[in-house]
């Protein structure tokens, strides 16, 4: 069998590359964090209001958690919708930065007489990166309430972490979404 030079500076120089990462861990790759207007606007709104939608089948008539209505199918559905929040949630409260808008000549939903224009929802994250990054952090572990409850088909816990979901969403609302009033304290 004759090889030739060629073949066996590839396969010598293929070896020695193969060996360079012995013990190593590959390095993973860390997913930028989306702007807060793309995880609004593509995750967070519609998959809370699916999330709410569907934790509102699991009730029975007199309004009192009741797993026996949901189907193998939508506690799936909750599982997969509160874990993409989680996710972006996640990515957001982990970033180093934190972008409202990718291109400022969009609008945010709700801008204009009731709510802040982006820039003024960057200035409030500018002020307070921390507090965002917490209530970031913190509808991430709502939406792994939803999660587990959805893996146990336990309505109770559905219920519970569908009612905390709109406290959770709208605290950071008040703080970063929405402006303050003439002559109203500052929100905390």
């Amino acid at each position: 069998m004759r090889i030739s030079i060629y073949g066996l500076g590839l396969t010598m120089g293929l070896l020695a590359l193969a060996g360079c990462g012995q013990g190593k861990t590959p390095a993973t790759p860390v997913a930028s964090a989306p702007t807060v207007h793309e995880a609004m606007a593509n995750t967070v709104v519609p998959k809370s209001t699916a999330l709410w939608e569907t934790a509102a089948k699991a009730t029975n008539d007199a309004g009192d958690p009741d797993g026996s209505k949901m189907t193998d199918a939508q506690w799936t559905q909750i599982a997969a919708d509160a874990q993409a929040i989680s996710d972006v949630a996640n990515k957001l409260g982990n970033a180093e930065t934190i972008k409202v808008l990718a291109d400022p000549s969009l609008k945010i939903q709700d801008e204009g007489p009731q709510g802040a224009s982006g820039a003024q929802v960057q200035a409030f994250i500018d002020k307070d990166p921390a507090a965002f990054k917490a209530f970031a952090k913190a509808l991430a572990a709502n939406s792994d309430a939803f999660v587990a409850a959805a893996h146990a088909k336990d309505a109770v816990k559905l219920g519970a972490a569908s009612d905390a979901l709109d406290g959770v969403c709208e605290a950071c609302h008040m703080k970063f979404w929405y402006p303050p009033k003439p002559g109203a304290p500052p929100a905390t």
